[in-house]
């Protein structure tokens, strides 16, 4: 785990080690221009879902837990490091077990991600425990307040 992690995610990185993928973004707050860019990264699946099984998370919590590593390690190496956690708008089925209708059920929820400071097993546990949390909230709302 500890390699998909520092490959992925992203660390303060000496000389002679591979640079950060981030070195070429844009500053993320600055107006929108023609410089603006993204990128995408493909993931280990199987690496995905065995830290997945390892810390009782989704696939879904995994990914977050990257994005959410990985934006702060930019902004850390960018000398911009943000001293809270981030906040995300994540997607969530509304659909019950069992339920095979057809359509789409989903919603957004807000969930707080990992301490800026905190270390892998850290951060993926706390997000975790907040996308759980936010999970228990929107399914103690009626289907008529959803």
């Amino acid at each position: 785990m500890a390699r998909c992690w520092d490959q992925y995610c992203g660390s303060a990185r000496g000389a002679g080690q591979q640079p950060n993928r981030f070195d070429s973004f844009s500053q993320p707050c600055g107006p929108l221009t023609m410089a603006r860019r993204f990128a995408t990264l493909s993931l280990p699946l199987e690496e995905m879902h065995e830290v997945g099984r390892h810390f009782g998370a989704t696939l879904n919590d995994v990914a977050v837990t990257v994005v959410d590593a990985g934006l702060h390690a930019y902004l850390r190496e960018t000398g911009r490091a943000f001293a809270h956690p981030f906040i995300s708008m994540c997607p969530v089925s509304l659909r019950a077990d069992g339920d095979t209708t057809i359509g789409t059920r989903v919603s957004a929820m807000f969930v707080r991600l990992g301490e800026p400071s905190a270390t892998a097993p850290e951060r993926i546990r706390q997000v975790v425990d907040s996308i759980e949390t936010a999970k228990k909230e929107l399914g103690g709302m009626s289907r008529t307040r959803r």
